[in-house]
């Protein structure tokens, strides 16, 4: 069990953090993404909230339809050719929570009224 700390100060150290992450702020990881699919036996599971401002899901779909690995034609063939199924509904208690569309080892799902922080937004 934690015990508090009255003497602990809480982002006392944010400046530090920042400066030494300061050269991945903002870098793209999409080839990181490919070589994942491309190289590895490993499901990869891509997620974006509907309202995220910083990040938003018309460029997370972008990105995602672009990559380049096997398999990533028939990712794409979906959206391409189907789009009245483009992303299934994902449902839970029979309430549509957002979206998905899983094809191989790669699962993109948008969560409806997720912002930037999903796991606080939408736990």
């Amino acid at each position: 069990m934690y015990k508090w700390d009255k003497n602990v100060k809480f982002n006392s150290q944010g400046g530090n953090v920042r400066e030494a992450l300061y050269e991945d702020f903002m870098k793209s990881e999409v080839g990181t993404v490919q070589a994942i699919l491309s190289n590895f036996n490993i499901k990869v599971l891509i997620y974006t909230g509907q309202n995220d401002i910083i990040v938003d899901t018309p460029g997370t779909l972008a990105w995602v339809e672009e990559m380049r690995y096997p398999g990533a034609d028939e990712f794409r063939y979906v959206y391409v050719w189907c789009r009245n199924t483009l992303l299934t509904p994902w449902k839970i208690n029979n309430q549509v929570k957002g979206f998905y569309k899983k094809v191989g080892k790669l699962e993109l799902r948008t969560i409806n009224n997720g912002g930037h922080l999903i796991p606080m937004d939408q736990g």
